[in-house]
C-alpha cells in the first residue's frame, strides 16, 4: 500500500456538537481540533474547525470539513495550511472516502501540492478520527 502524503489526528469536541433534524433533511455540525505531523509540515488546527454533515431523505450523507492549521514547514518557516475535505458516506464498511483541497502560504507546501490530486480516508480513532491523505495523480 502507498504511504500517506500526510496524516491528520483529529479530536472531536463532543460537547460542542449541534444538530437539526427536519422533514426535508438534517444537519450535524461537529467542531474539532487536532494536529498534523508529517515530513513536509507540522501544525495545530486553529479554533473554528468544523465538519458539517448534511443529509436529505433518500440521499447519502455529505461531509464537508474545513480547518486551518498553523505550524512550520519542512524548511522551518512558520506557515498555515487550509484544508477543505468533502465526501459522502456510502454506508459500506470501511473508511469514509473524501476529496481534500488545500491552500497555503508556504512556498515549500505549495510546490508539493501544486498540480496534484489527492484523496483522503477517514478512519475512526479514540476520541476522534485519523485522516490519511494520499496523492492520487496529476490534475
Amino acid at each position: 500500500m502507498t504511504e500517506p502524503f500526510m496524516e491528520f489526528a483529529i479530536q472531536i469536541d463532543g460537547a460542542g456538537i449541534s444538530d437539526l433534524s427536519a422533514p426535508d433533511g438534517s444537519v450535524t455540525i461537529i467542531p474539532f481540533g487536532g494536529r498534523v505531523d508529517s515530513p513536509l509540515f507540522r501544525g495545530e488546527i486553529q479554533p473554528g474547525a468544523a465538519d458539517v454533515q448534511t443529509e436529505k431523505p433518500g440521499e447519502a450523507r455529505v461531509l464537508t470539513a474545513r480547518y486551518l492549521f498553523r505550524g512550520t514547514d519542512a524548511a522551518g518557516k512558520p506557515c498555515s495550511l487550509y484544508v477543505e475535505n468533502i465526501g459522502r458516506m456510502s454506508g459500506e464498511p470501511g473508511p469514509i472516502r473524501a476529496i481534500p483541497t488545500f491552500l497555503t502560504d508556504s512556498e515549500l507546501l505549495r510546490d508539493a501540492l501544486r498540480g496534484k490530486r489527492f484523496r483522503s480516508e477517514v478512519h475512526g480513532a479514540p476520541g476522534g478520527v485519523r485522516i490519511l491523505i494520499y496523492e492520487d495523480g496529476q490534475n
